[in-house]
């Protein structure tokens, strides 16, 4: 599959790992979407990141030594049935040892992965601003369950009101788990998003803050 990088840092945004966990971070290349506000251009192309198996892929994580592993992007799901036999193998050569999270875009259907032993998926709902929403198909949200998260990158007041939109009519799919509202760097601030929030009464949502850019982190 193709692989952008492998490296250690921490969790930044959510997980059923819990912001701020020492993390392997495995990135995969290749992005189907092209939001506008997108953090990680450099891995959207899939010639941007080299070929490796799944076992040197796992080879790596040994060497790093963490068990938290989250699979991001790029977009994990561009390379789905890569991405089935990774966590198969990584499962397989030590069940119990590490919790694999799955990032992904909410542009394709999570099913065949969730089946899998997965300990989170974080998927994004794209808003207005990203340009992206129209890629987004609720039926690829009725998977998710408890620990998982729906996370919104809100960058102005008709994404926030979209956001609640969209929660509302993710709930009535039998969803139970959480819900993670991310300020836009550079388009609103966090007590803004806090106020509307409030306003909203809507107290479902965690607000996700970068932490691994805070901090300066990888």
């Amino acid at each position: 599959m193709k692989v952008h990088s492998i490296f250690e840092s921490i969790n930044g945004e959510v997980t059923a790992a819990y912001q701020g966990s020492i993390c392997t971070f495995v990135r995969l290349a290749g992005c189907n979407l092209r939001c506008s506000w997108c953090d990680t251009p450099f891995a959207a192309d899939i010639w941007s990141g080299y070929d490796m198996s799944k076992e040197e892929i796992f080879q790596e994580i040994v060497k790093i030594g963490n068990r938290n592993i989250t699979i991001t992007g790029g977009e994990p799901l561009s390379q789905k049935k890569e991405l089935i036999e990774l966590i198969d193998y990584i499962n397989e050569k030590d069940s119990g040892v590490y919790k694999i999270a799955i990032e992904t875009n909410g542009a394709f259907n999570v099913e065949k992965v969730i089946d899998r032993q997965v300990f989170c998926i974080v998927m994004d709902y794209k808003l207005p601003s990203s340009g992206m929403e129209k890629f987004m198909n609720l039926n690829n949200f009725n998977a998710l369950e408890n620990p998982d998260f729906v996370k919104f990158v809100i960058a102005d007041r008709k994404d926030f009101d979209r956001a609640i939109e969209i929660s509302s009519q993710i709930k009535k799919s039998g969803f139970i788990g959480r819900f993670a509202f991310s300020p836009c760097h550079g388009n609103i601030e966090v007590p803004e998003l806090f106020k509307w929030l409030k306003e909203a009464q809507f107290d479902e949502a965690i607000i996700n803050l970068q932490l691994h850019k805070i901090i300066d982190m990888p």
